[in-house]
């Protein structure tokens, strides 16, 4: 199995980031002739903010030569400007080593120094070096396979660069975010946003902007298995980089037309330029670029020893190694050895991973079984790792897309309501102007009744419109942390090889999102389809809490569940009051009841628990999260009660109960919920 998907998105993203800073795009003899200069300048300087600049240019240079002398010039001018608390120069050593530590692919490291360089220039208003950074933070997450995150910050720097009117930052930021497209397979996509790159480019006359671009829209083909257009977009390619002198650009599109070769079973063509990249990334100390080549070029000797009949690896066969296969697995077997010792070192998994597996085929085809078996069972370890980091990272980015499609839900309601606000004031004002007008020529006390009537209706209509936006707004609100806790349950089941009941899990936590998803669309629904939610989340709970608790869900006779109609989820946050404080510190026999009944022209909705008591979970509290959160979903159903109260002028309220034994000791809570009775026919 061959790394061409780690080396596309690799090398790619690095040549990438070249044009997001000017000093990157001389050749490398003129930035070894401005390293000499600037490094004959620090010796003479003084320790002001003068040094500072001359230390971050340095790592600014040095980050596509050498990333450790780039990261040794970053903190020494990162020291220096802290002690001079100098804010600008830290934001800007901040972020070159934030660069440099990309390049090493040290991801915590260049996240950490990218973080803070995004705020300090944040906080000093600095819109072009928060571009910049945001570019590199977005290439940071792209490398890390985080979509959502490298979309999200790709789309700010685009929009950043185009309210500074920075057409180069503009076009930077169009191939990052046709790159991630790429890396999503969605190629029509990835292919418009880097024409529209290369069109900038070519109007700013920036030949590495267009090397990177076509190199891009030639790993598209590659991936599409058009080869023709594939090597004719890597040759043009490489051809800009050699006219500048652009050893990782160089590097990057000679592996790359390696591959389109190497697919295309031409082992020969393929090695000749795997090798020269591989003395090329030697040149330019790239670990992660030797490794990528090295196993590439182990797994091509490997195809061209498993050659069979008059193929066109049988007669390269004959033609490198006279037919001896075995010279051939010889080789084969030097390169894994070779790239699995720097894929070590750099703790690089997912190279591990596929130079293991080949050398176990290879060591089996030579013979030698023990070895054979020994690798092949660290690529199973290395695959479960594997596998496991990638699940995790699954639930990691389903919370944290479900957290922004929360914030955005929040966000659209707030601006509904303010649109309702100021669209309610403009008519209130034009009636005013209106009325005041027109009795002009009428009697007083005729006009002063028609503007209290046409006011009047006004208000009511806004009240009503305001009321039905707030309920929204509160809506949006509910926490999620019941999403985060099912997802986690769903996990542990799959942890412990217990699929069937990670299957019912899922399926019941996906009626239950369903459901809310529906009913959230309405401000009433039928009692029956709520009472399903209630209970439903009432289920995913108890598995959730290996079942310490029941439950049962009673409803009046004299009730028609179908056709009464209630606020959705008006009931969740007691019952999850009572699962979190009544139910979680029980060992075993806790029981939860919902009885609804009628009351005259009230529906009267019962919860109660034989939980510990509200006073012993105070007592036992130990996070002060799930107390904030108790505290907020009950302020919101009392907003909510306050809200169907002035809408529906009805005497709806809540009322919370302490329950004891006749030895005055706890034996739970009951909360009383009375709402007005509505039907829906």
């Amino acid at each position: 199995m061959k790394k061409n998907s780690t080396l596309l998105n690799y090398f790619s993203i690095t040549v990438f980031i070249l044009m997001a800073f000017p000093f990157s795009q001389k050749c490398y003899s003129q930035d070894e002739h401005k390293i000499d200069s600037l490094k004959t300048l620090l010796q003479s300087s003084k320790e002001d903010t003068n040094k500072v600049k001359l230390l971050v240019d340095l790592s600014s240079i040095y980050y596509s030569i050498n990333p450790i002398e780039g990261i040794k010039y970053g903190k020494q001018g990162l020291a220096l400007a802290e002690k001079l608390n100098w804010k600008n120069g830290t934001a800007n050593a901040n972020s070159r080593m934030a660069l440099n530590y990309w390049i090493k692919s040290d991801y915590p490291k260049a996240l950490e120094y990218g973080l803070k360089a995004l705020k300090m220039f944040g906080e000093s208003g600095d819109k072009n070096g928060k571009a910049k950074v945001l570019i590199v933070l977005g290439n940071i997450y792209l490398d890390q396979s985080d979509y959502p995150k490298a979309l999200d910050y790709g789309l700010k720097a685009l929009k950043l660069n185009e309210d500074l009117g920075d057409k180069n930052g503009i076009a930077v930021s169009l191939g990052n975010i046709g790159s991630i497209y790429r890396d999503q397979s969605d190629y029509p996509r990835a292919l418009e946003y880097f024409l529209k790159a290369i069109k900038i480019f070519e109007e700013l006359g920036r030949k590495l902007g267009i090397a990177r671009n076509l190199g891009n829209i030639g790993n598209v083909y590659i991936a599409q298995k058009e080869y023709l257009k594939a090597l004719e977009f890597n040759f043009k390619s490489l051809k800009l980089y050699e006219e500048l002198g652009d050893k990782i650009g160089i590097a990057a599109t000679l592996c790359n037309i390696g591959i389109v070769y190497d697919d295309q079973k031409d082992y020969l063509k393929s090695l000749e330029y795997y090798l020269k990249a591989l003395e090329m990334e030697k040149e330019l100390g790239d670990k992660n670029g030797i490794a990528v080549n090295l196993g590439n070029i182990g797994f091509t000797y490997l195809c061209i020893a498993t050659a069979s009949g008059n193929s066109i690896a049988s007669r390269q066969l004959n033609k490198l190694f006279s037919g001896n296969k075995t010279n051939a697995l010889q080789h084969a077997k030097l390169y894994c050895d070779s790239a699995i010792v720097i894929e070590k070192e750099i703790g690089d998994l997912n190279g591990l991973l596929q130079d293991y597996e080949k050398l176990s085929d290879i060591q089996t085809l030579i013979g030698d079984t023990k070895g054979a078996l020994e690798s092949y069972k660290v690529y199973a370890s290395i695959k479960d790792s594997v596998f496991n980091m990638e699940k995790d990272k699954k639930l990691t980015q389903t919370a944290m897309q479900y957290e922004f499609d929360k914030k955005e839900a929040a966000t659209k309601a707030e601006t509904d309501k303010k649109s309702v606000l100021a669209s309610a004031e403009i008519q209130r004002q034009k009636l005013i102007k209106n009325a005041t007008l027109g009795g002009v020529g009428i009697v007083g006390i005729f006009s002063f009744l028609l503007v209290y009537s046409f006011n009047h209706r006004k208000k009511i209509t806004f009240e009503k419109q305001i009321s039905v936006t707030e309920m929204k707004a509160l809506r949006s609100q509910m926490n999620p942390h019941f999403i985060f806790n099912s997802l986690n349950s769903i996990h542990s089941f799959i942890q412990q090889n217990k699929g069937e009941q990670a299957s019912e899990y899922l399926i019941k936590f996906s009626r239950l999102m369903r459901l809310i998803l529906e009913n959230s669309n309405f401000e009433e629904v039928p009692l029956q389809s709520d009472l399903e939610a209630l209970g439903l989340y009432m289920e995913l709970e108890a598995a959730r809490m290996n079942n310490k608790f029941s439950f049962s869900i009673d409803v009046d006779e004299n009730i028609d569940a179908e056709n009464t109609l209630i606020p959705p989820l008006i009931l969740q946050p007691f019952v999850e009051n009572s699962i979190w404080h009544g139910m979680l510190h029980k060992e075993s026999g806790g029981h939860i009841t919902i009885n609804i009944s009628k009351n005259g022209e009230m529906i009267k909705c019962l919860v109660e628990d034989n939980g510990i008591g509200r006073e012993k979970a105070t007592e036992m509290k130990s996070s002060l999260q799930k107390e904030k959160h108790k505290s907020l979903g009950m302020k919101i159903t009392n907003e909510r009660i306050d809200i169907i109260n002035r809408v529906k002028k009805s005497k709806a309220f809540v009322a919370l109960k302490d329950l004891y034994d006749e030895a005055k000791l706890p034996i739970g809570t009951l909360v009383e919920v009375q709402l007005p009775l509505e039907l829906g026919f």
